[in-house]
């Protein structure tokens, strides 16, 4: 492994071999991913593999990245699939030692700007999927908007929405997008996500009658600087699709494709969500960010609560 710390307007790059027993458990842990029957516990990759930071990044420069005010993480090939925030260091999360962020490659830092505070926030969520009985409800799902509406309610920021079940159909989607303007607003979307391993861009977002897929989103040009993702395996992206290894870092995928269409700051779920939880995290998240913290020191706090 080759890696370079960019701090302080110097580079520092060191190397280190990654042993043959971690690279087996990376392995397994992105299988798990993909299986519709999946071990719960082995999302926690350091708490069941015992991988530790210091396995997969050379130790002198993760203890001078700890020293900064945020860490951001740009991975290669099936390290982008790792729940870097939660990996441990030190007996501790990383979350717990400094807010730790993950992007697709080295352009796209150049590209980004800090969402400003929320100015306007668009709500979307599916609870019940009426004409899709394979899919099971999502009780948490219209509880999550409820919440997070009342967050932006009392601190005075425009909402628009919600779209509610049947209501958050993807017409209704793409027609709140194309009527919100201007800077600073957010998208929070909770329903079911889906993942297609064969082809990518095809993964996204269901919707009460129908699929919001990462390539119609990465097509778009959408008036959200900061989106939240409260939906299973949105955050997952490919490493190899059939028999071609995607060995650059490429942005593929339902958070490739909201950078594309303009977003800075995606939230999004590596593995399945569940719903309780997924619901205090992010109500936690939109609680801090209209109290001013950046998306990085906001995902930071609700992590820790």
């Amino acid at each position: 492994l080759s890696a370079v710390l960019l701090f302080d307007g110097q580079a520092k790059g060191e190397q280190m071999r990654i042993p043959d027993q971690v690279l087996e458990d990376l392995t397994d842990y992105a299988k798990n991913l993909q299986k519709s029957t999946y071990d719960l516990y082995k999302h926690d990759f350091s708490v069941y593999y015992g991988v530790v930071a210091s396995d997969l990044l050379p130790p002198s420069l993760l203890h001078e990245a700890l020293t900064a005010e945020s860490l951001v993480v740009i991975p290669h090939g099936q390290l982008h699939l790792l729940p870097w925030a939660g990996l441990m260091h030190d007996e501790r999360r990383l979350f717990e030692q400094l807010p730790v962020g993950i992007l697709p490659n080295l352009s796209v830092l150049s590209e980004l700007s800090i969402p400003a505070t929320p100015q306007q926030v668009a709500l979307v969520g599916v609870s019940n999927y009426q004409d899709m009985q394979q899919l099971d409800d999502l009780p948490n799902a219209k509880l999550e908007v409820e919440n997070i509406r009342s967050v932006y309610a009392a601190a005075n920021v425009g909402i628009q929405g919600p779209l509610l079940d049947e209501a958050a159909t993807e017409a209704a989607f793409w027609e709140l997008a194309s009527g919100i303007s201007g800077d600073g607003n957010v998208l929070h979307i909770s329903c079911h996500g889906t993942m297609v391993p064969l082809e990518p861009m095809s993964s996204g977002l269901l919707l009460f009658d129908s699929k919001v897929d990462a390539a119609e989103v990465a097509s778009a040009r959408l008036p959200f600087a900061e989106v939240v993702l409260s939906a299973c395996s949105t955050g997952w992206r490919p490493t190899q699709v059939q028999d071609v290894v995607l060995n650059a870092d490429e942005i593929l995928g339902i958070p490739g494709g909201f950078l594309e269409s303009g977003a800075s700051a995606v939230l999004v779920s590596i593995p399945k969500a569940e719903g309780k939880a997924a619901r205090a995290l992010t109500t936690n998240y939109h609680q801090r960010r209209v109290a001013g913290d950046s998306p990085l020191q906001a995902f930071k706090a609700a992590q820790e609560n």
